[in-house]
Parts: structure tokens; sequence; C-alpha cells
């Protein structure tokens, strides 16, 4: 969009139909944008001035983001803003079918529900240097992937990468061991970056595991 500049990481929405970004208008505000894949408009959203790392709702209808120190959700097609909780994600968020939203904050994943209640830790780090990052659901809203980074160069360095958590358990599964955000798509594969190269591995979704090569 001609009005938008300095663009920030995109989020597609789960039907496939847009898209939605941070830019800035042309008097300089960053703002939330979301662009029709269609047709090639696009809009900003009032409101969502600083919005930065958006997510999209699992029924395409609400874009959730961070902004003024708090995690916040609009209309994807214009509206009031609300607040989700307290405590802004400039790590990532993801948003499941319930109102599960799990997001990254301070090196950590964190849970809260739409309906209200505490914040609680998502993930359990290894120890000490650890940082979990750039959520993102599986089907059935209960595991989703995660990035785990280790911040000394220490020898379990050689655990980092993309990790798979459950909302049901502590337990979290090394599955590559690439330093990429990573996401799912139908009908089975995993999508991720291998050395600056877009690249993607088939993936048993019921079973949790690596079935491919990438």
């Amino acid at each position: 969009h001609a009005e938008g500049t300095d663009v920030g990481t995109p989020a597609i929405s789960p039907d496939a139909t847009r898209v939605a970004y941070g830019a800035r208008r042309q008097d300089g505000m960053p703002l939330l944008w979301v662009r029709n894949l269609a047709t090639g408009e696009a809009r900003a959203l009032a409101g969502t001035e600083d919005a930065v790392m958006p997510f999209w709702s699992p029924d395409s209808r609400d874009v959730g983001f961070s902004a003024g120190g708090s995690l916040k959700r609009v209309p994807a097609d214009g509206g009031p803003v609300q607040v989700i909780t307290k405590g802004g994600s400039d790590q990532g968020a993801t948003w499941a079918a319930d109102g599960t939203i799990v997001f990254g904050a301070n090196n950590e994943l964190f849970r809260v529900s739409l309906t209200g209640g505490a914040v609680t830790s998502a993930t359990r780090l290894q120890g000490a240097d650890w940082g979990h990052y750039s959520p993102s659901f599986l089907p059935g809203g209960r595991r989703f992937l995660f990035t785990a980074k280790l911040w000394t160069t220490a020898g379990e360095s050689g655990e980092q990468g993309i990790y798979l958590g459950s909302l049901d358990s502590p337990e979290i599964t090394r599955l590559l061991p690439d330093l990429s955000n990573a996401v799912y798509t139908p009908p089975g594969a995993l999508v991720f970056a291998r050395n600056g190269t877009l690249t993607a591995v088939a993936f048993d979704v019921a079973t949790g595991r690596i079935i491919g090569p990438a």
C-alpha cells in the first residue's frame, strides 16, 4: 500500500483472505493495517498506534497485537480496541478456538484466557539463559510450536531449535534444530527458515512427529 511504509512482520488470517501488518501512515504514525489479498486494498485500523506482532483469532474476525504495554485485540474490519491483558507481547502470540492465548514476553511463554483469569506460564524453561519465543498453535488448540534459544555458548546450545509444547503438560519436545519460528500448514507440514531459505518438512499432527526430510 502506497501509504504504508516501514512494514513490519505480517500475519496471514486463518481463512487466507487477509494479511495484518504494522506500517507507518504518511504522517509517520505506526498503525496496524489489514490488506485484502483478493483486491489488494489495505486499510489502517484506528486505535492501533505503535502496534507490533499482530496475530489472528481462529475465526479471522479479530487481530491481536501488542501496544502501550498491553496485549490487545481489534476487529479486522475496524472497531473498538479491547485490552486482553496488561503486559504486552513483543515475542509473538497465538490464539486458540477456546479463547486461550499463548504469548511471549520477557523471554518466556505465558497463557491467558479471553474470558479472564490469571496469566500463567505456558512452558517451563530448561534452565538459566534459555528463552522461549514465537508460539504457534497446532490444530485443536492444545499443542503449540515455539522456538527455544540458549543465550550462552554452553554445550546445551545443541538443544536449541523448534519445539512442541502443550497446554496439558509441562513436557516439551524438540522437533528441529533450527533457530526459526515455525508454523503448521495443512494437510501436514511445518514451515520454517533454514539458512535463510523458506523450508518445509512433513509432520504428523496426530503424533506430533516429523515424518520426512526437509
